[in-house]
């Protein structure tokens, strides 16, 4: 099997600073033509995007919980997707009619919409009025009374957002109003982008879908605090690790002599037995080189009945020469 070795650069630096850090990639100076697309635009950037993933995933785990309790029964939930887009593209990709839910969540300002899959809600009711948790057949809005049945399902939703943002920022959910229609929603225009993430439930429920819509704008400056406490924490827990391994990798290490010209018609001569004289006096140091590259002076000596290379002094950086052994 073979092991990964350094670069010589990577090396140099190991060398001459006692501590490698790679380099950062080098950006490009050419401006390049980047397209855009304004369906599905990039309001945040992709290290916001990781650390939203992170939370979405927690959102999913305790809405499960928080809504097993008053359903009685095994909930499963996963992060199915998390998007950016325009908010009138995310009203026509939920079902109608759906189970919406406007929420403030404080301190934030702005309220979210929550939108649970009919066929969800219909099994939540269903399930509560003590049934198997049955869905309807046909897709249907909930009655006012439904509604009522619905609400520690819907109230679970709700806390099970905030205890998965907890994390990131404590919120407190409160329920503003209930709709059937996402058409008679509004907590964004129609052109500003929205983050929309996609919970799939499953377990003892259907597989069906809540989906959480959110202004990320308030949350910007949190985003990018959080996002720079983590890389440096991310930073400060790897890199002893990042360094202990890269230091048992295996690098390539020679004693070499100063090197000699011979006629090839001389070397074709040589058989076993043949002394060759070498341009290199017995008080002469040896190098003792690095992939390739000078690192120490030293001279030839023994220990435990091997030959051995005593090191003398370390060589600046850069300096290399072509030898021979």
């Amino acid at each position: 099997m073979l092991e990964p070795k350094l670069s010589r650069d990577e090396i140099e630096a190991l060398f001459d600073d006692g501590d490698f850090v790679p380099d950062a990639p080098v950006e490009e100076a050419t401006q390049k033509d980047e397209s855009f697309n304004f369906a599905a635009p990039n309001r945040l950037t992709w290290n916001q995007m990781e650390m939203l993933h992170a939370t979405f995933h927690a959102v999913a785990q305790r809405v499960a919980t928080a809504v097993s309790r008053p359903l009685v029964m095994v909930v499963g939930a996963q992060l199915w997707r998390l998007e950016q887009m325009r908010y009138d593209s995310f009203v026509s990709s939920i079902p109608l009619p759906s189970a919406l839910v406007t929420v403030n969540y404080e301190p934030l300002a702005r309220p979210w919409l929550i939108a649970i899959s009919p066929k969800l809600a219909g099994a939540a009711v269903d399930r509560i009025l003590g049934g198997s948790g049955r869905p309807p057949e046909e897709p249907r809005d909930l009655t006012p009374l439904e509604w009522s049945v619905a609400e520690p399902f819907v109230q679970g939703t709700i806390e099970g957002v905030s205890a998965g943002f907890k994390e990131l920022i404590e919120l407190r959910g409160h329920q503003l109003a209930t709709f059937s229609d996402s058409k008679l929603v509004r907590v964004a225009s129609d052109h500003e982008v929205v983050l929309s993430a996609e919970i799939r439930m499953g377990g003892e429920l259907p597989e069906e879908s809540i989906w959480i819509c959110m202004l990320p704008d308030e949350l910007d400056p949190l985003l990018e605090k959080n996002v720079e406490s983590d890389a440096t924490v991310r930073g400060n827990i790897h890199r002893p690790v990042i360094e202990a391994h890269l230091r048992q990798i295996p690098t390539d290490f020679r004693v070499v002599f100063e090197s000699i010209e011979l006629p090839l018609r001389q070397l074709i001569r040589w058989r076993p037995g043949d002394v060759i004289p070498l341009a290199h006096g017995l008080d002469q140091p040896l190098w003792g080189e690095v992939e390739g590259r000078r690192k120490f002076q030293g001279r030839l000596g023994a220990s435990r009945g091997e030959l051995a290379f005593r090191v003398q002094r370390r060589l600046e950086s850069g300096l290399h020469d072509d030898s021979s052994e």
